[in-house]
């Protein structure tokens, strides 16, 4: 599975050095390219700069980047519990081994919201709810209109070292460089228009 990891970073590598020169390659760069290349910037870092994007991810693309990075997405069904601004997430168990009667099973929430905005007034829901409860913090990833919430067994101290914590991780930021390529050639004038 590692090498198959491995195998998908390189050829994604690949694929954004070879669009860069290719953009290199045909002159000069257009007011419609460097805003589109903006804009793909700025996608994984507009909530932090208080901006929304356009961007729209389904759940089927978070499936997808997930399991491409190896979580084996169990047990789906949506949550009535932690119902954010209205949105209700799609809840997955991902450790089949978890310790018998610990009641702690290792899993994420995945909320879907219209738009970023909105995703962002979600997570605030989010902080306001959980200040009610004396209860263990998940880690929580944003991308776009994304927001998912990895409830796993480590302590505070540890959260960062959590089992699946970096392939989730890696899972948003390869969705980003893939969207990024597709908002970056849609921007892109063709070469053959006069």
């Amino acid at each position: 599975m590692k090498a198959l990891k491995m195998l998908t970073l390189l050829w994604i590598a690949l694929f954004a050095l070879a669009g860069c020169f290719q953009a290199e390659s045909r002159g000069p760069v257009t007011k419609q390219e460097t805003e589109g290349r903006a804009q793909a910037d700025n996608l994984m870092d507009s909530s932090a700069a208080g901006e929304a994007t356009e961007v729209r991810f389904t759940l089927e693309d978070v499936e997808e980047a997930l399991k491409g990075q190896g979580i084996d997405l169990r047990s789906k069904h949506i949550s009535p519990d932690w119902v954010l601004s209205g949105v209700q997430a799609m809840m997955y168990a991902l450790d089949e081994n978890q310790p018998e009667g610990s009641g702690i099973e290792e899993r994420i929430s995945v909320y879907i919201f219209d738009t970023e905005e909105e995703r962002i007034q979600g997570q605030a829901d989010f902080h306001k709810q959980k200040d009610v409860y004396n209860m263990q913090v998940p880690n929580e990833h944003e991308l776009a209109n994304v927001l998912i919430l990895y409830w796993h067994r480590e302590s505070l101290d540890e959260a960062a070292n959590a089992e699946w914590e970096q392939d989730i991780k890696t899972a948003l930021s390869l969705l980003s460089v893939v969207n990024n390529h597709a908002i970056l050639e849609k921007n892109a004038p063709s070469r053959y228009s006069s």
